[in-house]
């Protein structure tokens, strides 16, 4: 799967949607997210072009989509404001809505960022909160995989989360800093750019 971004991508017959990210699939699918416009959009192989979203919190809306991913079965938008993952087919027909609620938290826990590995198990980072939770298809609830604050060495500005494998995540923060946890919430590497951080 690619990752990329493209604020000027326009469909003839919907000259207000602009693109923030874009992701491709390896059969060709290309998604598009419009963070602005709260919707996405896909141009599946055979050059169909599909639409899903709009604002609001009712099903298969979004109030702040802030990330789309997939496992090459489903697709994910991370609805930030929301508190929810969308989750859609690959030709964006609603699945279901997955409350990002975490157990014994009283605030509101605001995904910025959304892994999915191939076994559809999905990652979360909160900017708000300094932490990773994931979430297997079978499990109930989220489960915390790392506090950052709480690390040896605490880090801070994390920006994005990704999987490296589909036991490992990757968290990238500002300064171009890079670290690898355990889906247990050991690290196993920290990478610090030149420049220190």
């Amino acid at each position: 799967m690619c990752f990329g971004f493209d604020a000027d991508v326009l469909f003839s017959d919907r000259v207000e949607f602009h693109s923030d990210q874009i992701l491709i699939l390896p059969d060709g699918s290309t998604y598009y997210l419009d963070e602005s416009g709260r919707e996405v959009a896909v141009v599946l192989p055979d050059g169909e072009t599909r639409f899903a979203g709009g604002f609001g919190s009712g099903r298969g809306n979004f109030i702040d989509p802030v990330a789309i991913v997939s496992d090459g079965i489903s697709v994910f938008v991370c609805d930030r404001a929301g508190n929810t993952i969308v989750q859609l087919n690959r030709r964006l027909e609603f699945i279901t809505a997955i409350p990002v609620t975490m157990q014994n938290e009283t605030h509101a826990f605001y995904p910025s960022s959304i892994a999915v590995n191939a076994n559809g198990q999905l990652a979360v980072l909160s900017e708000e909160h300094n932490a990773v939770w994931t979430k297997a298809p079978q499990d109930a609830s989220w489960n915390l995989v790392a506090e950052l604050n709480r690390q040896a060495v605490p880090i801070s500005c994390p920006e994005q989360i990704t999987f490296s494998d589909v036991n490992s995540l990757m968290i990238s923060s500002c300064g171009n800093a890079e670290y690898s946890f355990s889906l247990f919430g050991r690290l196993i590497s920290a990478k610090i750019s030149s420049d220190g951080e």
